[in-house]
């Protein structure tokens, strides 16, 4: 230890050149460094939801949950099923394994409930997957002016507009024919 301090004592000039190299190439390095805000990561598994109208959840796990548990054992790469059967909606999450493409298991579970036989009542299954690039990344609002809410703004012509925003997934749900004698107030109706 004494001899580090001797020589940095005895050459100071090359102390500064070492810190000005260490200094660069950890800039240089930094900038060469892969890294993103919101990498996009998939989780290993796809969610599929089916909606059976006022079904009790015995109904919903006999007519929906095994016929569908039973279609998707079949998928390839499918390691572990989970189900759940509520007041007329069924959950199934599949499991499998990280190094699987989410979006190809999605179009072969999507393919495998192609022909799957349900009740005539239930809806056709959703099928999804998480993914950090499927969650968005703002959320925004769009209020009329005062005025606007005496005329109908679900038909002004500013609606069609916001669909065309590149990556937006939803239009405006507010409607002023929605609010009662109570008033709007940030598109929420406040009840009398």
């Amino acid at each position: 230890m004494k001899q580090f301090t001797r020589f940095s004592l005895r050459n100071p000039v090359a102390v500064v050149l070492l810190v000005l190299l260490i200094a660069i190439g950890g800039v240089y390095s930094a900038g060469k460094f892969k890294q993103e805000q919101l990498p996009d990561v998939s989780f290993p598994g796809i969610f599929v939801t089916a909606v059976y109208p006022g079904a009790a959840p015995n109904e919903v796990l006999s007519q929906v949950t095994m016929p569908l548990e039973k279609t998707l054992r079949n998928v390839e790469g499918v390691k572990n099923i989970v189900s759940q059967s509520a007041n007329s909606v069924s959950f199934l999450q599949l499991e499998f394994s990280y190094s699987d493409d989410m979006r190809e298991k999605k179009s072969k579970v999507e393919e495998a409930l192609g022909g799957i036989q349900l009740p005539e009542d239930a809806e056709k299954p959703e099928v999804a997957y998480y993914s950090t690039s499927s969650e968005p990344i703002m959320y925004t609002s769009v209020l009329p002016k005062r005025e606007m809410i005496r005329r109908n703004w679900s038909d002004s012509s500013k609606i069609p507009s916001f669909r065309n925003f590149k990556g937006s997934r939803e239009s405006p749900k507010f409607k002023p024919s929605d609010c009662r004698t109570t008033g709007c107030i940030s598109g929420l109706t406040l009840p009398a």
